[in-house]
């Protein structure tokens, strides 16, 4: 199988993105894992376009800030000051239609309103367009991770027609890529002991998981904490012998190129789901995670 490029947005918090998938080189996309490959950033919708357009594989990840009504949240293009492109997707749907049957001009007055709605120049409106009818020719898959968006199947479907995509993934809930830094438990407690106790920070969702076939590497706590609802998440996690969290990367995620003992051994970064009506947190591998994804 070849391997999947990830096309990673220009935003707080993308270089441990950028590990994560060089660490770990899988995403999950309905009941499989699909191996990654070469990370590519971008920076704009009209950025991301173009590399849509230029990445040969049929299918590609496409890592980005989301919103159940904003959409992705990317500027349209390097002059555009608004980010919520979800907002007008299905205008520029109606204008790639448009333009594939007979061209427009910078002049016409679909193309006007919908570079003042973005805070363009026509002549960028229709450049962004033109792009998007030569994007559809190629008859992509894009898998986007990103908060939220699978939370609303119009703007699914926008994208979708936008982009001339054969199908299109996303989370319907939050998705995070935290890291996940191990430490020995108190003195006088264990792993498990405080894996059956209640966090004592709000917001936190607890997780104990065990290993019984290699007791060595013992039981691991992960806290979760919800800081803002929607971005920003924190954790803290407790091993018995941090240096063994390679091992616990790699039971989580299936794989995690890392050496125990060597540089931050003690720490493995986590793709998680978190739905904010629900009490807990799903990792890759769990059906819980399978389950938040929405296909159109």
């Amino acid at each position: 199988m070849t391997d999947t490029p990830v096309l990673l947005g220009s935003f707080k918090g993308s270089d441990i993105i950028k590990t994560f998938y060089e660490r770990c080189g899988l995403e999950t996309i309905g009941p499989g894992r699909i191996p990654t490959g070469t990370i590519i950033s971008y920076t704009t919708l009209e950025d991301l376009i173009d590399k849509l357009i230029s990445v040969d594989s049929q299918q590609v990840i496409v890592v980005s800030h989301g919103h159940s009504e904003h959409g992705l949240i990317m500027k349209f293009t390097q002059a555009s000051p608004h980010t919520a492109t979800g907002l007008m997707i299905d205008e520029l749907a109606d204008l790639a239609d448009k333009q594939a049957k007979s061209p427009l001009r910078d002049s016409d007055r679909d193309v006007t309103n919908a570079a003042a709605k973005m805070g363009v120049k026509p002549t960028g409106a229709l450049d962004l367009v033109t792009k998007l009818v030569t994007l559809r020719a190629k008859k992509k898959m894009v898998h986007v991770r990103g908060c939220n968006l699978g939370a609303s199947s119009s703007l699914m479907r926008g994208y979708k027609r936008a982009f001339g995509l054969v199908c299109i993934t996303a989370p319907n809930c939050r998705n995070v890529y935290s890291g996940i830094n191990t430490k020995k438990p108190p003195k006088g407690t264990t792993v498990d002991a405080i894996g059956a106790r209640t966090p004592k920070l709000p917001k936190t969702r607890r997780r104990l998981f065990t290993w019984p076939q290699n007791a060595q590497v013992g039981s691991l706590v992960i806290d979760v904490r919800d800081i803002d609802g929607h971005t920003r998440l924190d954790s803290e996690a407790f091993l018995a012998d941090p240096s063994q969290a390679s091992y616990w990367g790699e039971r989580l995620l299936g794989t995690w190129r890392q050496a125990p003992q060597g540089t931050n051994s003690n720490s493995f970064i986590l793709q998680l789901f978190w739905d904010n009506g629900e009490t807990s947190w799903h990792a890759p591998l769990e059906d819980g995670f399978r389950q938040k994804l929405v296909f159109v």
